[in-house]
């Protein structure tokens, strides 16, 4: 079960600028070492499944399509941090094969299909019927996500002059 300090550790360690991964099952601590303090480190100790439990909720599920695995980590951090119905739904859209596409500044959702592949959906058809039935729905829920998330992209671009996007990365 993921607790409310879990997701507290989570953020404020967002908050502080501390990047925490999955490594084999740990948790890698990324940051200057002054901002990790000994208060911080037995919080994490003491809640350690749990921030593990999240952070595998904030990886991309389908790292295998590396092309915009990073987009998604952070989508996915977005709509976590948004509400758990627009974080699952999108999570498994993911899961299903969806790509990302960053368009003019905007981030779309495109659909990956095609018979004998391992992406949910096998034609155009079952896309659109996805789409009506688990999207559509959440569309005002979807958009603010995908607005908070293409503003972050353009900070971290614009802070660090690169396209690279300081995630939780899934390195396995």
């Amino acid at each position: 079960m993921i607790t409310i300090k879990a997701q507290q550790i989570i953020q404020q360690a967002d908050s502080k600028g501390i990047k925490l991964q999955l490594n084999n099952g740990n948790i890698k601590c990324e940051a200057p070492k002054e901002f990790i303090t000994q208060e911080f480190i037995s919080a994490l100790k003491e809640n350690k499944a749990e921030v593990i439990e999240v952070l595998k909720q904030l990886q991309d599920p389908r790292s295998d399509l590396e092309e915009d695995s990073k987009l998604w980590a952070l989508l996915l951090k977005t709509a976590y941090a948004y509400d758990e119905m627009t974080h699952g739904t999108l999570h498994g859209f993911r899961c299903g094969g969806a790509k990302l596409e960053l368009e003019k500044g905007r981030l779309e959702l495109k659909p990956r299909y095609g018979p004998d592949t391992d992406y949910s959906w096998q034609t155009e058809k079952g896309w659109f019927r996805d789409r009506k039935e688990w999207l559509l729905p959440l569309a005002e829920e979807i958009k603010e996500v995908f607005t908070k998330t293409s503003k972050e992209l353009k900070q971290n671009v614009s802070s660090t002059e690169q396209t690279t996007l300081p995630l939780y990365e899934n390195r396995t």
